[in-house]
């Protein structure tokens, strides 16, 4: 019966574990190898079955018929796949290995939507904090704002104000992943309501708030108000030594792009290098592979291509790994962008409808668009 609440399949210690038995010593049980010589479950590889729709119908009966079964069951495998994110909660800034994740996404996107249907608040809460890095990085960009949303009513609905500033910046963070120029001014909106209500959150939260308000600025051009969000680290208090070096990391990067715009490449090259300084000091992988993206497009802007290509070769291999769907993307851009410049037009068109078709996977349309531009443009010379 318990099988009854998995969407599209269940691995054998998930079942056991929600129907309270034993884990299997051998990888199985009796009983499933029976239920598959009699074609009532699909055995999927050494780990996973699915259920039969008739199967899943009569399993989903019997549980709805011991109402107290299911509960105990419902909270079981609640408490599954809470374990299985949790570990994911601490580090989440950076790169994550998401295999189990990745393998049961369809069983989580189903539980945590069911857990926002029910407003089961504190639950969403615990499974959010394991989500968050793997969402963003994998694209999960709708499911991420419908979620914020419910997030954001039932915050409101509890008095919750650090639930509430924390949905609010994490919507804010899924729409500048969308469109980081902010086109609708939705972005900036959200930020500035999370830095209005100076609820306690963490720092690290705070100074990413800060610093995408100062990138929507730039990337408006109104850079003198960009680095005065840049200054505003005396608001966000007492940093840990792990803390106070990512925000120091952040701000080179955000001042490095700032003086990219002004055409300052000499100063924007010092503090990209000290940007990627820091993030190795602590470790912090996505940041620096990030960085390294930046300097790939100083280097184009140079026209040293050569090195700008090893460059961003890497910086995309490192995003594959990882499957950080936005970088990838931009990474086809970059490489578009050398090809162009090299007046390649074939390697040109090909890596620019690689990066169009992954933007239009994102529902990033602006940048879309822009490709489409750049291809028929492309063409028409």
């Amino acid at each position: 019966m318990a099988a009854a609440l998995f969407t599209e399949k269940f691995s054998v210690k998930a079942a056991a574990h929600v129907a309270d038995l034993p884990q299997p010593s051998e990888g199985t049980y009796p009983e499933l190898s029976s239920l598959y010589r009699l074609s009532l479950v699909n055995k999927l590889d050494k780990l996973y079955y699915s259920m039969h729709a008739f199967t899943q119908d009569f399993a989903t009966e019997k549980l709805e018929n011991d109402l107290v079964y299911k509960e105990a069951a419902q909270e079981r495998w609640l408490n599954w796949y809470i374990s299985l994110v949790q570990p994911l909660a601490e580090n989440w800034l950076d790169w994550q290995d998401y295999s189990n994740i990745e393998l049961e996404w369809s069983n989580i996107r189903a539980l945590f939507n069911w857990c926002m249907e029910t407003e089961r608040y504190t639950t969403t809460q615990k499974l959010w904090l394991g989500l968050r890095g793997y969402t963003l990085v994998r694209g999960y960009w709708d499911e991420r704002q419908v979620w914020m949303d419910g997030f954001i009513k039932m915050a409101e609905q509890r008095d919750d104000q650090v639930g509430l500033a924390q949905a609010i910046f994490y919507k804010a963070q899924t729409l500048v992943h969308i469109d980081d120029t902010d086109a609708q001014g939705e972005a900036l909106d959200l930020l500035k309501s999370f830095w209005q209500l100076k609820a306690p959150v963490d720092s690290d939260i705070t100074f990413a708030a800060l610093a995408y308000i100062a990138a929507i600025y730039r990337q408006r051009n109104d850079l003198i108000e960009s680095r005065r969000w840049l200054d505003k680290k005396e608001e966000l208090g007492q940093l840990s030594v792990i803390s106070e070096k990512r925000y120091q990391s952040v701000i080179n990067y955000h001042i490095a792009e700032i003086e990219m715009e002004q055409h300052n490449y000499k100063d924007a090259e010092q503090a990209y290098r000290e940007a990627l300084s820091l993030a190795e000091a602590i470790n912090w992988q996505k940041q620096a592979i990030y960085i390294k993206g930046g300097l790939a497009t100083l280097l184009i802007e140079k026209s040293e291509l050569d090195e700008a290509e090893h460059l961003i070769t890497f910086v995309l291999e490192m995003a594959k790994k990882y499957q950080d769907k936005r970088v990838i993307a931009k990474c086809y851009l970059n490489l578009a962008m050398i090809a162009e410049k090299r007046g390649c037009s074939d390697e040109f068109s090909s890596w620019a409808q690689l990066a169009q078709n992954e933007f239009k996977k994102l529902g990033m349309i602006p940048l879309a668009n822009q490709m489409q531009q750049w291809l028929r443009g492309q063409k028409e010379t």
